[in-house]
C-alpha cells in the first residue's frame, strides 16, 4: 500500500486515515506546489459536521492520530496564553521507496473569526519554517467549509522522482479520508 510522508502532511497533522462508509461531504480542491524546498498547499473541503466540533478536534493534540493516519505520536505541551495551544506531532509516511519521520512542534492560535493559525516552531521541529491558516466556516445547512492554506520547508531531502504531482494525488486521498474521519468522530453517539 502506497503512503506518503511529505512535508505537506504536517497539517495534515492535518490529512488522514481510516476510510469509513459513505459520506455526504466533499473535497472541493487540492493543490500542491514546490519551489526551492518550500511546499505550498491548498485544500478545501465541505464536512458534514458542525464547525465547533471540527475546531475542537483540530486543536486536540491527543486526538490527532484519530483522523490522521500519518500521525504516530502527538501530545499537548502547554498553553502560553488563552486561545493558544502548543504541542508536538510525529509524522511518518512513505511514497514508493522513500519513507521519513518528521517532528513538528506547532503553536495553534484560535483567531477571533474562529479560524486557526498554525505556526511550526523551527528550533524544535524538522522544518526550517511552516505556517498555515485553517478557515473553518459553519454553513447554513449544518455542514462546515474547511479551507487550509499552508507553506512549509522540511529539513529533509526528497528524491526528485517524488514530486508535487505524487503528493497532490495522495493529498486528495488524505483529504477525503480526513473528511470522513472528522465526520465520523463528530457524529453524535446514540
Amino acid at each position: 500500500m502506497m503512503r506518503v510522508k511529505k512535508t505537506v502532511f504536517y497539517l495534515l497533522a492535518l490529512f488522514v486515515a481510516l476510510p469509513s462508509v459513505a459520506t455526504a461531504g466533499r473535497v472541493i480542491q487540492v493543490s500542491v506546489s514546490h519551489d526551492d524546498g518550500v511546499y505550498s498547499l491548498l485544500v478545501e473541503m465541505e464536512i458534514q459536521a458542525d464547525a465547533h466540533s471540527i475546531r475542537k478536534l483540530l486543536t486536540d493534540f491527543d486526538k490527532m492520530g484519530l483522523y490522521n493516519e500519518s500521525v504516530v505520536d502527538s501530545s499537548r505541551w502547554y498553553s502560553p496564553e488563552p486561545q493558544v495551544v502548543v504541542g508536538r506531532i510525529e509524522i511518518r509516511d512513505c511514497v514508493l521507496f522513500f519513507c521519513a519521520t518528521l517532528v513538528q512542534v506547532q503553536k495553534i492560535r484560535e483567531l477571533p473569526s474562529g479560524d486557526l493559525q498554525v505556526t511550526i516552531l523551527p528550533h524544535l521541529s524538522d522544518y526550517s519554517m511552516g505556517k498555515s491558516l485553517w478557515h473553518i466556516v459553519q454553513q447554513a445547512d449544518g455542514s462546515t467549509r474547511l479551507r487550509v492554506e499552508a507553506v512549509m520547508a522540511p529539513k529533509l531531502w526528497v528524491p526528485p522522482l517524488i514530486g508535487p504531482a505524487m503528493v497532490s494525488n495522495l493529498l486528495k486521498e488524505r483529504a477525503l479520508s480526513m473528511m470522513e474521519n472528522l465526520e465520523t468522530l463528530t457524529r453524535p453517539h446514540p
